[in-house]
Parts: C-alpha cells; structure tokens; sequence
C-alpha cells in the first residue's frame, strides 16, 4: 500500500516538475499592460494535455482536455500557479487566455533548502538543531505569506520578508564559510576544518 502510495506521488511529483521546466514563461501585453514571465491558460492545458499522452506513465489511458484543467485547478487551488491579475483571485482555473505565473514558493522552498543543506556541512553536531528552526521559520513565514494573500495581494509582504530574509542570511553564511574555510575535506575525505 505504501509503495503504491509512494510512486503516485512520484508520478505526479514528476509531472509537475516537468510543467515546471517545460512551459516557458513569456512577457504578455493585456489590458495595456506588460506583464512577465506568464503563461495562457490555453498554452498550459495544451502543455499539460500533451505532456500526459506522451508520458511513459500514462500510457494506455485515455487523457482529456477536461482531466488536464482539474490538475490545472489543483495547481491553482495549491498555491503552484497564480493568476497574474490578482482581482480575479478565489475563481476557479479556466481554459481561456487568462494569463498565469508560477508562485514563488516553490522558487523559495529550493533556494532554503539547498542552503540549509550547505549550512548543515558547515555546523558542529551540537548546532544542528538549528536547521529544524530555520524550517520552523519558513514554513511560519509562508503560512503568513499565505493568509496575506488571500486578504489582498499586498498584505503578503511580512510572508515574504520573514522567509526571504533568512534564506539570504544563510546564503552569505554559506559564502563566508566556503571563502574563510578549508575545504578540501570534501575531495580528500577528511574532517572539516573550523565548524561552528
């Protein structure tokens, strides 16, 4: 039960890292103005559509148009993507020329945790417990950044600093660590040099 569990959530984690990587994002002009990196819905039901009767995964079944705007809506209602006009938030995914744009909460989630995971090399055994703190700290900050965002779009930016801000101390933590540090431990298998 739970390796089937396990390679559903495998199998859907791939499609949407594929839509990930594979729409590309473009600069639009609606309503007299630009708007960057977004996508039509159109565009994304096409991909999505196209990607599923392809994909090695899904082979033999029958995709419709239909099953491909429900993973679309998923995506919507899970913060994935958002609509790039923000009045038009709470409506439901529609196959149309709407236009749409990843949230950066995935962007976010692997830019910490690639740096916690630097970090974590550069830490003494004893300071670990800092990195289930940090996590603490972002998922508080992205919960705010959240509920910010369902009052109105612009009450999101306390959401924000409190997760971007740390991830960015963390990223010159991990640069000072690399440049004052010896780091050829990591080619010879030795301990690390000055840990904290």
């Amino acid at each position: 039960m739970m390796s089937c569990l396990m390679l559903s959530f495998l199998k859907w984690n791939q499609v949407l890292h594929s839509f990930y990587i594979g729409i590309t994002p473009k600069k639009h002009r609606k309503h007299m103005r630009t708007h960057y990196n977004c996508f039509v819905a159109t565009d994304a039901v096409d991909w999505i559509l196209n990607y599923l009767q392809f994909s090695p995964h899904f082979t033999g079944q029958q995709i419709s148009r239909f099953q491909a705007i429900n993973l679309l809506r998923k995506y919507l209602e899970t913060d994935v993507i958002e609509r790039v006009d923000a009045r038009k938030a709470g409506q439901q995914f529609q196959d149309n020329k709407e236009l749409y744009r990843f949230t950066n909460t995935l962007e976010q989630f692997l830019f910490n945790a690639v740096n916690q995971l630097i970090l974590s090399t550069y830490l003494s055994e004893s300071n670990l417990r800092l990195i289930p703190l940090l996590n603490l700290y972002f998922l508080i900050g992205r919960i705010t950044y959240w509920i910010g965002y369902q009052i109105a779009p612009k009450y999101r930016t306390f959401g924000f600093t409190v997760t971007f801000w740390p991830s960015v101390a963390v990223f010159t933590l991990n640069a000072y660590f690399l440049l004052t540090t010896n780091n050829n431990y990591l080619f010879d298998g030795g301990k690390p040099f000055g840990r904290i």
